[in-house]
């Protein structure tokens, strides 16, 4: 398609949206403000079976912590999230995971769940450790809540001094099982100009779509909406690419991207005298859905910046 949908009049629509998906709903949670029920649930007992890989499936509980979720946690007065992947074996697991701000990513290692206790630790992938030594976490979980939910402290030592806070985290809806009657496709905002209810085209997690090609993108920036052509190049989960904003003839480079479905982190640099009037460069975060429209079928991007701002991107066709 030649023409993205009436970004200008939906980008804010959009927007509200996406704070009612699965993967904005712990930004809006106050530490501490949800509570595993009395005495927990045990990790291998209780509640219907799991979907597939031991994620809950809609109107089910899950039965192992193996799945995505979604964390939040306090460092230095501020409220910081992450995206982790668990993949639990008997009373052990382990996993990897991504700051949401700054893309740092990092392991979780010696994980190890009794009844509804758990510990573990999270390592981040660095040359000197003492720079970013572990992180003891500990807490309790309870999988059968909808969605299933855990929280408790965790504590570092930095440079010698102890340092702890509060951490939580939600289990995000295998992609592809959106809750019932909610108009977005597979996790992701819904699509501009669809219509309520309408079909997603099947997807499921061991074929996300490519995202490589030519893609028509809006923006939110500075009180405008901002209209760009981007080029992207999937290779083995990193993107690269390069594109101008319509609006400005600024040019920009993809300087890193990662896609892990349904997640996709784009940063753009901006180069004073390679076409772009200062240097910077912007962050694009969003979930990858498929739509099945009548204006439109094919791969859609929806998130928000660094700034803040909406965006939305649908790949032209």
């Amino acid at each position: 398609m030649n023409k993205l949908y009436a970004i200008t009049k939906v980008l804010l629509v959009s927007a509200v949206l996406l704070s009612l998906t699965g993967c904005a709903q712990l930004s809006q949670l106050g530490l501490g403000a949800k509570k595993p029920a009395a005495g927990g649930t045990a990790a291998q007992g209780g509640g219907k079976e799991a979907g597939p890989g031991g994620a809950a499936t809609p109107g089910q509980s899950a039965r192992t912590l193996t799945g995505d979720w979604q964390v939040a946690f306090q460092y230095k007065n501020q409220t910081m999230k992450s995206t982790i992947h668990l993949k639990q074996d008997g009373n052990q697991f382990s996993g990897q995971g991504t700051d949401d701000e700054s893309g740092r990513q990092f392991s979780i290692s010696d994980g190890e769940i009794s009844g509804n206790k758990l510990e573990f630790f999270k390592k981040y992938e660095v040359a000197d450790s003492s720079t970013a030594p572990p992180v003891d976490y500990g807490g309790e979980v309870d999988l059968s809540a909808n969605p299933p939910y855990m929280s408790g402290k965790y504590v570092a030592n930095i440079q010698g001094e102890e340092v702890t806070g509060m951490w939580e985290a939600e289990m995000q809806p295998p992609a592809g099982a959106a809750p019932q009657g909610e108009q977005q496709a597979q996790g992701g905002a819904t699509a501009p100009g669809s219509q309520p209810g309408a079909p997603a085209a099947p997807v499921t997690p061991d074929k996300p779509p490519h995202l490589s090609g030519k893609w028509n993108v809006g923006y939110e920036y500075n009180f405008k909406t901002i209209r760009s052509v981007m080029f992207l190049e999937e290779d083995g989960g990193k993107l690269t690419g390069h594109g101008v904003d319509q609006n400005t003839r600024e040019k920009f480079v993809i300087e890193k991207g990662w896609y892990n479905f349904p997640r996709v982190t784009i940063i753009r640099k901006y180069e004073k005298g390679k076409g772009a009037a200062a240097d910077r460069t912007m962050t694009f975060k969003a979930q990858v859905s498929v739509v099945n429209d009548k204006e439109y079928q094919g791969p859609y991007m929806g998130g928000k910046t660094d700034g803040g701002g909406a965006w939305e991107a649908q790949q032209e066709r």
